[in-house]
């Protein structure tokens, strides 16, 4: 193994320079769930591409039905374990600017962060992974593995193309195992290996009443279509909580060595107590059966609920009534079964004037016993100096099934950016530490994974 001291003062020593050109990255508002900017993501799909290109990285973007892929491919060794690094350059909108301190995407310094949407939630940390790959290179030329990168453009959607794009460049992408860094550390500041997401249905309900709003004062004779959802959402769970739908809880749970990384896990539970506020949470419940249920057990949640005006009183029968609902799905489970079996149960309930639309992805989890997990706890535990935490799930979703199911590259799930780093939200961040510490962690992969035996 070649001593990283070296790789790791070239990093230093080119600080500014990587601030200077993340600073352009973000700069760009690549905001793929809005339309009006469609041409600022292809503007970043193509610096994404420029970017590779300058460290040497044969790059080339990929149109799509929605917004473009951009592959690179590093000089390949036949035989050697190849690594895939996932990420996206598409961001979030910025929402609310007056609740920002600085302009979103002007990217701005304040005590040791970087401000700007984007910063953390991907371009920091996918930018971590390929500037590791220059400073690698500078130091001590082409690495013995092989490298692949690849940055989507609709994460921030579902990441709607991804697979159908995986599907048809399976030989291009074809890899041991793909990397992601994206989320945050553990609040502890501790660093987190997560091994798997749970997949998910996407579901609109939508009840129509009256062509159009009609004065309540028609209410004793015109059926309200609110009143009819909130009998559907009502019959969804029953009196203690559980889903009603059949099979629904037909799911795989945790092995005993996941259960082990489970009782790993810092176990005060206050601390959710303390960032929910929450009189219906309990955090005396025990820690094992909580984390157990946050990444294996399927949820049914309801997220948005539009009917009428929702800024104000208004009173009519409206038109329609609208909910978003959100189901969770654990290992082994089949999101579009789900789905029909879903659909199937709003249908058994015979409530006139009801559609139901969804799409979803499955759940995926990577072996902890996988051999690439090993030596990235080992990284871990040099670059921060404590023990790493690992998650054998995630509660929440995103395109690990792509990986695992489709292309065969099981996915490790390394995140760079800390608990408060504000993603999805006003002032977002990243430390200026945790990029520079992003970047050498990134590089010792490059070295430490040659010796990785697929």
């Amino acid at each position: 193994m070649k001593s990283m001291e070296k790789v790791f003062q070239y990093i230093d020593g080119h600080q500014q320079n990587y601030l200077d050109e993340l600073f352009d990255f973000v700069r760009i508002p690549s905001v793929s769930p809005l339309p009006d900017y469609a041409e600022h993501v292809q503007t970043c799909a193509r610096f994404a591409a420029a970017m590779l290109e300058r460290c040497g990285i044969k790059t080339a973007v990929y149109q799509t039905p929605g917004n473009p892929v951009v592959v690179g491919e590093a000089e390949q060794r036949p035989g050697r374990p190849t690594v895939l690094v996932y990420g996206h350059y598409d961001v979030q909108p910025e929402g609310d600017r007056s609740s920002w301190d600085s302009d979103p995407y002007q990217p701005e310094i304040r005590d040791g962060r970087i401000y700007a949407r984007g910063v953390g939630d991907n371009k920091g940390q996918i930018f971590s992974h390929i500037k590791a790959y220059e400073a690698y290179c500078a130091v001590y030329g082409k690495p013995d593995i092989n490298l692949k990168y690849m940055l989507e453009g609709e994460e921030e959607v579902g990441s709607v193309s991804l697979a159908g794009f995986v599907a048809e460049h399976k030989e291009l992408l074809k890899a041991d195992i793909t990397m992601w860094s994206d989320s945050n550390v553990h609040v502890s500041g501790r660093p987190l290996v997560i091994l798997g997401l749970k997949g998910i249905s996407s579901m609109k309900i939508t009840v129509k009443g009256p062509e159009i709003d009609v004065h309540s004062q028609w209410a004793s004779v015109l059926p309200n279509p609110v009143w009819k959802l909130n009998c559907i959402l009502g019959s969804l769970k029953d009196e203690n909580g559980r889903v009603r739908i059949p099979g629904f809880y037909d799911y795989e749970g945790p092995g005993e060595s996941e259960r082990e990384a489970i009782r790993d896990i810092p176990s005060d539970l206050q601390l959710f107590a303390d960032l929910w506020r929450s009189e219906d949470f309990d955090p005396s419940m025990p820690y094992e059966e909580f984390f157990t249920k946050y990444m294996y057990e399927p949820t049914l949640n309801v997220g948005c609920v539009s009917a009428g005006n929702p800024r104000g009183t208004k009173n009519i029968v409206p038109s329609e009534a609208c909910c978003w609902i959100d189901i969770r799905l654990g290992p082994g489970q089949d999101s579009e079964q789900i789905r029909e079996a879903f659909c199937k149960y709003i249908d058994g309930l015979g409530i006139s004037g009801v559609t139901v639309e969804g799409v979803g992805a499955d759940a995926a989890f990577t072996s902890i016993h996988n051999p690439f997990v090993a030596p990235v706890l080992d990284i871990l535990r040099d670059a921060w100096g404590v023990e790493p935490i690992i998650y054998p799930g995630l509660g929440g979703s995103g395109p690990f099934h792509v990986f695992n199911n489709i292309l065969g590259a099981p996915c490790v799930f390394v995140p760079y950016a800390d608990a408060d780093q504000h993603d999805h939200a006003p002032n977002e961040n990243f430390r200026i530490e945790s990029l520079m510490r992003g970047i050498k962690v990134s590089a010792d992969m490059i070295e430490r994974f040659s010796a990785v035996k697929p």
